[in-house]
């Protein structure tokens, strides 16, 4: 073989590597983009199915000052998540919510635990009572507790049940689908059940909307890693990493 021979050769090989390494690569950041992708849509699946369970069964106590739902948030908190192409703005939607099983009263609610500005973990927290202490809305205040407890980080009392929420919007529904929209007083929006509205009143909605927004973990855990003075205008500019799941219950006892 000749020596321009055996150069053309080697050209060849390293021009065959090149494509090879090329598609190996692409290869793996489909394989990885997937993964993580499977696991962002299965962590929301799961959670959008804990909040069915709790929510479809809620109940009305029978008395107008008892509060049987609660939606609220603080505006001042609202964030903007701006990417290439779009922007959005997340909420935090704080709730409670009432339902009975046998002699039992169960309060159920979910708050946040704020680790990094913008983002939180979703947090659960239940507890139940019989009759005579549901009078004095004994269930709401222990979640009121737990939540002023949760704005400090202290979240003893609180499950946590998903990380690297950006966004957690609630939306209570009469039968024709119009929203109840919340009264804003202070800077914080409030929906609760019973309520009165157009002249009548109702102590249930028909449907809840969830909308659940969760940050892809890789972008959390860049975030993690940069200091906490850039945390929050990095996780504003990674809107497209956020995926979004939406669901609406139906309220099985809700008057039809």
């Amino acid at each position: 073989m000749t020596l321009v021979e055996m150069m053309v050769a080697t050209a060849l090989l390293v021009v065959i590597m090149l494509g090879l390494t090329m598609m190996f690569n692409q290869t793996q950041r489909d394989f990885l983009g997937g993964l993580k992708q499977v696991d962002v849509l299965e962590g929301g699946r799961a959670v959008m199915d804990v909040l069915a369970r709790d929510l479809e069964s809620m109940s009305d106590a029978g008395s107008s000052n008892v509060v049987n739902l609660t939606v609220f948030r603080d505006v001042v908190n609202d964030t903007i998540q701006t990417s290439s192409t779009f922007s959005r703005t997340n909420e935090l939607d704080y709730l409670f919510a009432l339902s009975h099983a046998n002699s039992d009263w169960i309060g159920t609610g979910y708050s946040f635990s704020n680790a990094i500005p913008g983002v939180a973990s979703l947090c659960r927290f239940t507890i139940s009572t019989n009759s005579e202490q549901l009078a004095n809305n004994f269930l709401l205040n222990r979640f009121f507790k737990v939540y002023d407890a949760s704005k400090g980080n202290n979240a003893t009392f609180l499950h946590r049940i998903a990380d690297g929420i950006v966004h957690f919007k609630v939306r209570a529904l009469d039968e024709n689908g119009i929203e109840f929209l919340p009264q804003t007083n202070s800077g914080v929006a409030l929906v609760q059940f019973p309520i009165s509205y157009s002249n009548s009143s109702t102590n249930l909605p028909n449907f809840l909307e969830i909308e659940l927004g969760i940050l892809e973990p890789q972008t959390l855990k860049q975030a993690a890693s940069l200091p906490p003075a850039l945390q929050a205008d990095y996780l504003k500019k990674q809107a497209g990493k956020v995926h979004i799941f939406r669901q609406q219950i139906p309220i099985r006892n809700a008057p039809r």
